[in-house]
């Protein structure tokens, strides 16, 4: 990704985004719609700034319009259903939807069970209709959606935020998107937390409280997790010697680097390295550095996991 402010393109249906991924790792990242995180199958932790869940076959997780979350597996990985949808899903007959913020992030938890099962079926639904794109597809996508989110607003709890909370939310959410962009123009460079705060017009230690308030890890522990991911890419490049990839990622040093492998993904650079260029016993390419860290799933073979739905409830 270009950067970690995820521009969520809505091209098949407005306000509607559906897909397939199986994920080893992905950083922190924010995005402006709501986002159901659906756990088909493997095991690994969703975290926000407050919050962390263990993922497991059936974990439904909710995540508010620019909450900023992470997903580790460890050296395991996730296969997922993500459905977003923008908040100002339905806007001219819910307004309120703009200024929704819901205060459960496992939200099977909060339901009965005869509503879990409800809320599994229109999943299967409204993600049935948008992967086949069948006649009237869009009609059913929207009513689906429509009653999910009726039933989340019947049984999670929420907050609507006023116009004035409103705004400070927005205008907290504009800064975190300015400061990921830089660090992701930035990052093979020395970047002090000193720099971006000024950047921002605030004191070092206001911007360091601010940083560590929105994404709940310090802003260094941040800016590693950039050089990490780019890391990953850039091993998919055979002429380049660990400790080339070290350096265009940032890492001052290679054993920051392989520190960073260590405690993410419990192996090596080289490690990974070789799971890159390993050819598979059924395939005849090896998988991209991309492809191992997150892969999403093409319309054929969403369409083969589909009844993966099915089996949750």
């Amino acid at each position: 990704m270009e950067n970690e402010y995820e521009i969520i393109t809505h091209n098949k249906l407005k306000h509607i985004h559906i897909f397939f991924n199986q994920i080893i790792y992905r950083t922190y990242h924010l995005h402006n719609d709501f986002e159901l995180f659906c756990v088909l199958e493997g095991t690994g932790k969703l975290s926000t700034k407050n919050y962390s869940q263990d993922l497991k076959k059936g974990s439904l997780l909710l995540l508010n319009s620019n909450e900023a979350h992470k997903i580790d597996t460890g050296s395991d990985n996730v296969t997922a259903l993500i459905l977003q949808f923008s908040n100002h899903f339905l806007y001219d007959y819910y307004p309120n939807i703009r200024n929704t913020v819901f205060r459960q992030t496992d939200i099977m938890h909060a339901l009965p069970s005869a509503e879990q099962k409800i809320l599994w079926g229109y999943i299967q639904q409204i993600t049935e209709a948008y992967i086949r794109e069948e006649d009237c597809f869009e009609l059913k996508c929207v009513c689906g959606l429509a009653e999910l989110l009726l039933l989340l607003l019947k049984f999670i709890p929420y907050d609507i935020l006023n116009e004035n909370e409103y705004a400070q939310h927005k205008k907290r959410s504009e800064r975190m998107n300015r400061v990921i962009s830089y660090l992701e123009a930035n990052y093979q460079m020395p970047v002090r937390l000193q720099d971006v705060a000024d950047l921002e017009q605030i004191s070092p230690t206001h911007f360091s409280h601010f940083f560590s308030e929105a994404f709940g890890i310090t802003f260094q522990e941040y800016l590693n997790k950039i050089r990490f991911e780019h890391a990953t890419r850039l091993l998919g490049n055979s002429t380049l010697s660990l400790s080339d990839v070290a350096a265009s990622s940032g890492f001052s040093e290679l054993k920051y680097m392989t520190k960073m492998f260590e405690k993410t993904l419990s192996c090596k650079p080289a490690d990974f390295r070789n799971r890159i260029f390993a050819v598979s016993d059924n395939e005849n390419v090896c998988k991209t550095s991309d492809e191992i860290i997150e892969y999403r799933y093409t319309k054929e073979e969403s369409i083969r996991l589909l009844n993966m739905i099915k089996d949750l409830y």
